[in-house]
């Protein structure tokens, strides 16, 4: 089950609103608890970030976006799992 997490603490970015939620997770907005940068944070589900291929995906798909420099094309600043053991 899918529960916000909007005022946790991944890295050094604070979950500060809950921009969408699908089938393999959530997306939400976030700001670095010191310097105030914004990005989005893509975190799989509980149930996604438990079986190794979907988890492998996202990674494999962060490391291909973070090859591209484009203005239209997002920063890939960081892949985990949080204290929780969801892959973000």
């Amino acid at each position: 089950m899918l529960g916000s997490l909007v005022g946790e603490v991944i890295g050094n970015f604070r979950l500060v609103a809950q921009l969408g939620r699908g089938g393999m997770g959530e997306v939400y907005r976030a700001e670095h608890t010191t310097v105030g940068t914004r990005v989005a944070i893509k975190i799989l589900s509980a149930e996604m970030s438990a079986d190794g291929e979907y988890v492998q995906r996202l990674f494999n798909e962060a490391r291909a976006v973070s090859r591209i420099r484009h203005p239209g094309v997002v920063q890939i600043f960081d892949v985990g799992t949080t204290a929780q053991g969801r892959a973000y």
